[in-house]
């Protein structure tokens, strides 16, 4: 079995306010909804693991003399693949 990093990407909303509450409001609105209930975050990471495994990527052994027939199936070969996303706030404007 083959272990790969995949993609990592990185995705930004805008905020804004005058003060560290107002901007704290504002990314409370706007952030990433949680996919498991409906408050929204400051941020968030995403990850998606991609198993690829295919008829070839196994070994199959029977028992001799087994009543019922016992096979076992071992994993020779395959890949899994690690992907995410994060979600972070970006002040609208930085200058003050």
């Amino acid at each position: 079995m083959i272990a790969k990093r995949g993609a990592t990407s990185t995705k930004t909303y805008a905020v804004s306010g005058s003060t560290l509450d107002d901007i704290n409001k504002d990314m409370l609105k706007k952030g990433p909804p949680d996919p498991n209930e409906s408050r929204k975050y400051s941020g968030s990471c995403k990850g998606e693991i991609v198993v690829a495994i295919g008829g070839s990527d196994f070994a199959f052994e029977t028992t001799a003399d087994s009543s019922p027939l016992e096979v076992t199936a071992t994993l020779k070969a395959g890949t899994i693949t690690s992907n995410s996303v994060i979600t972070i706030p970006k002040l609208a404007s930085e200058k003050d």
